[in-house]
């Protein structure tokens, strides 16, 4: 576990200052009472619009497992998901069975605007170093290590759509652009919609749209 110390210098690197906290061992979950594991992050800033969150920072590295789709959203949500849930299941080459975490990530960035990766988190239990990460058989699906990165995001309830996503984004980026903060773009990183849960779940469902932020 990081020390307070440690998470404010990181911080300040990057260019804005980080709460007084440490982060909290892995696993790590989003709600206090979902025990679905998630990427561990530090919360940054809280406003009214949007919050920020810093990922990676932990000393533990995180891995996701990607899978690359040309096509639409709806493209990358259907097959994206299908081969990352099959590679969960059973579809590497140790033949081991992966829990489901979440959020379910769609990322893309706007010179290519058809080329999609859809990522699901690998749990801290296999992801203490690349070599402990189950390796995918399919071509399509690569296991990528998370970068250092900050994020300004915005939440959403119900079963999310493309033109929810477009909105919450557009919603997100002017609330930045009102507050002066610099979003960065031309990454696969720098813009993802974020879906946490189950298709089986109906009530209280939650979804995020994310902008990088310096």
């Amino acid at each position: 576990m990081k020390t307070i110390a440690a998470l404010a210098a990181l911080a300040i690197s990057l260019g804005s200052r980080v709460q007084a906290q440490t982060l909290p061992t892995a696993p790590c979950f989003i709600y206090d009472d979902d025990k679905i594991e998630a990427p561990c992050s530090v919360s940054v800033k809280n406003t009214s619009s949007y919050s920020i969150r810093l990922y990676g920072a932990d000393a533990e590295p995180e891995f996701w497992s990607t899978a690359a789709v040309n096509g639409s959203w709806a493209d990358a949500q259907g097959r994206g998901f299908n081969k990352n849930f099959l590679y969960i299941t059973g579809a590497n080459k140790e033949g081991v069975k992966i829990p489901m975490t979440h959020p379910v990530l769609a990322r893309h960035n706007d010179s290519t605007p058809t080329q999609w990766q859809v990522s699901f988190f690998v749990p801290s239990a296999f992801s203490r170093n690349e070599t402990s990460v189950p390796t995918p058989t399919d071509k399509d699906v690569t296991i990528q290590r998370a970068p250092l990165f900050k994020v300004a995001f915005k939440e959403f309830p119900g079963f999310a759509t493309e033109k929810d996503f477009l909105s919450c984004e557009a919603d997100l980026r002017a609330a930045l652009a009102a507050d002066g903060v610099a979003t960065l773009g031309g990454t696969d990183w720098s813009r993802v919609w974020a879906q946490y849960d189950s298709p089986f779940t109906l009530f209280g469902r939650h979804n995020e749209c994310w902008v990088r932020v310096q």
